[in-house]
């Protein structure tokens, strides 16, 4: 098994609908640049405070801008700054002059601790802004390649159970808060990734051909723990090499060196500083731990195979979870039959900031994955305004199989999308919250599935259907396309609950009401009668069942017509109403009468209908026990 804190580098090209994920815009008025590999960073009259802003739902660790024109001018100065939610901060960056220098450039950061959602633009807002300047040439200019963004993440490797040993990785990992540079009275590092996850550390301070020697000193300025101001000096006159730092600090903030100039002066942070631990939950059997960025299972090629049992997973917002070939699984099943539950699930918080119809399609699945998940608990948190869309689990050939699960989910018009493109599969769950939850494509089955809020569904072709088994909801909304359909199983939604929109086409039958229905048939004394024939014709003269009982006395369960709507494009639906149906027993090629009953099959239905001696015929009523929804 294998823990490590990698690079992930993602263009708009790799997301699907990126375009609405990311933002790369000049100056407030400007293009959207996050799709076109050719752009200019800046006018090449530009002005001080002039500004390049990259906007994104999720959090991430860096820019990846293939320069194709350096940016030119006698002199010039870039700020780097993050909004934190009501103003812009300065962000403390690598290679802040990127645009300097033509060829690949990567400008890297530590996600800040306060990083908050821009409102006049996307998602978690950044910008490089011309902060001083002398006599511009050259704008600078992007080629060749789209701009890539770094959501470096956890990545779980092998069979793994639980998060003790990526504890474990994150205490002996190390990262780079300053990388070798010229010393000076005061350095800017990086912000420490334990800041945000209220974590400490200690920090190495590596010097290299400098030129050192009595009262010759290096000062670090940061905080505790506890957010208190914390300063020590390191003596640097015993040469160079690596100095510890005696104290352990929650956030650095500055680096001066005192007596020397030459050589280099790098700082490390000892640990990757990701994920905290805060043992188990209220007593219970359950842990619970914190992460500062995303987490990946599998790389895309190792076999990978990570359990997550009596978890509680909690992820600062702006980062999630996601696959890469490889299988997921919390919890467990027990029991059997009708005594099946589930054990030992795991619950999982997220949340992102989005605004003005932000879409954060972000794929949890890359390659062929399985998720199997036993009593787990998914709960999202969306800030923001006019969203469509937060979340997809998308890719083909891979199976989710979801059991006894909790979905919860709250945020301001917010629609989560569950979307895949192979299977879905869905028993005993319920989902609740603010939001609707939206299911899609190609085959997903949701048995005895409750949600709080209207169930919808977005279907792309005649291949796609959703199965709903005996649903619990308000309502349902589907968007098709081509003949898609929608199929409800016995459930408390009635067809005056559906609505629907197709954006190009007529369908008939896209939505499919049904009802079961089960038939015993006994003689005068309550035993079964075999070879008794049955038909079922519905109320608009279909034939939908033809048959004869078994040695039971029973025929095998039918999934009754109850209501389908034609969806007529820019135009009016019409429902077609099946029932009642009438059920006509044929006893005579055994001896017994023939009759003939109507259902209404309006719910599900359990009937068991006594048929007396050809000689009696008409001179009993059947029996009715009708079966609970």
């Amino acid at each position: 098994m294998a823990w490590a804190f990698v690079d992930n580098w993602r263009n708009a090209n790799a997301m699907w609908y990126g375009d609405r994920m990311f933002r790369i815009q000049r100056n407030a008025a400007g293009s959207d640049y996050d799709r076109t590999a050719a752009f200019d960073y800046f006018d090449d009259a530009a002005l001080v405070d002039d500004y390049l802003y990259f906007g994104c739902p999720y959090k991430w660790w860096g820019l990846k801008l293939e320069v194709g024109t350096a940016f030119a001018a006698t002199s010039v100065t870039f700020a780097w700054e993050y909004y934190d939610g009501s103003a812009w901060q300065t962000l403390n960056v690598e290679n802040g002059d990127a645009m300097l220098n033509t060829g690949t450039q990567i400008v890297s950061w530590t996600p800040p601790h306060d990083w908050g959602s821009l409102g006049a633009h996307w998602g978690y807002g950044l910008r490089c802004r011309i902060a001083a300047l002398t006599t511009i040439t050259e704008g600078g200019a992007n080629a060749t390649n789209l701009v890539e963004w770094n959501f470096a993440s956890l990545q779980v490797t092998g069979t793994v159970s639980g998060l003790s040993s990526a504890k474990t990785a994150d205490l002996a990992g190390s990262y780079t808060l300053l990388s070798a540079t010229t010393p000076a009275a005061s350095l800017a590092p990086l912000e420490m990734p334990t800041h945000e996850i209220g974590e400490t550390s200690d920090v190495d301070v590596t010097l290299a051909g400098c030129t050192l020697g009595a009262g010759d000193t290096v000062v670090l300025t940061g905080i505790d723990h506890d957010g208190n101001a914390l300063t020590e000096t390191i003596d640097v006159s015993g040469g160079n090499g690596t100095y510890t730092s005696t104290n352990v600090y929650r956030n650095l903030t500055d680096v001066a060196c005192n007596g020397f100039a030459d050589g280099t002066i790098a700082v490390t942070q000892n640990r990757w500083g990701l994920i905290a631990n805060y043992a188990f939950a209220g007593g219970s059997r359950m842990q619970t731990y914190l992460l500062k960025t995303h987490l990946m299972i599998g790389d895309g090629s190792s076999a990978t195979e990570f359990t997550l049992n009596n978890h509680v997973v909690h992820f600062v917002y702006g980062t999630l979870w996601y696959c890469d070939l490889a299988t997921f699984l919390m919890g467990q099943s027990a029991g059997a039959g009708d005594y099946a539950y589930s054990q030992d699930g795991s619950i999982i918080v997220e949340g992102h900031n989005y605004y003005v119809s932000m879409v954060a399609y972000w794929p949890r699945i890359w390659g062929q994955s399985t998720l199997t998940w036993y009593g787990c608990t998914y709960r999202y948190h969306a800030t923001g305004y006019t969203t469509e869309n937060v979340m997809i689990f998308y890719e083909s050939s891979s199976t989710i199989a979801w059991t006894d699960c909790v979905f919860e989910g709250d945020g301001t018009n917010a629609v989560a999308y569950i979307k895949a493109l192979d299977s879905l599969t869905m028993t005993r769950c319920r989902s609740t919250g603010s939001w609707g939850w939206r299911f899609g494509e190609p085959n997903t089955t949701l048995t005895d599935y409750l949600s709080t809020a209207a169930i919808r569904a977005e279907l792309s072709s005649s291949t796609e259907h959703i199965t709903l088994d005996n649903p619990a909801g308000p309502s349902m909304y589907t968007t098709m396309y081509s003949a898609a359909y929608a199929l409800l199983i016995d459930g408390t939604i009635d067809y005056g609950d559906c609505t629907t929109n197709s954006w190009s086409h007529t369908i008939d039958g896209i939505y499919r009401l049904v009802k079961r229905f089960d038939l015993t048939v006994i003689d005068e004394n309550g035993d079964p009668l075999e070879s008794v024939d049955v038909i079922i014709v519905n109320n608009e003269g279909e034939t939908e069942y033809t048959g004869s009982t078994n040695a039971l006395g029973q025929i095998p369960q039918q999934q009754l017509k109850y209501a389908y709507m034609d969806h007529v494009y820019r135009g009016a639906n019409t429902w077609t109403i099946y029932t009642p149906h009438t059920v006509t027993l044929d006893g005579s090629g055994i001896g017994y009468e023939t009759r003939s009953i109507e259902y209404t099959m309006d719910q599900r239905r359990d009937e068991v209908e006594m048929l007396g001696p050809e000689s009696a015929s008409g001179g009993r009523r059947p029996r009715i026990r009708y079966h609970g929804v």
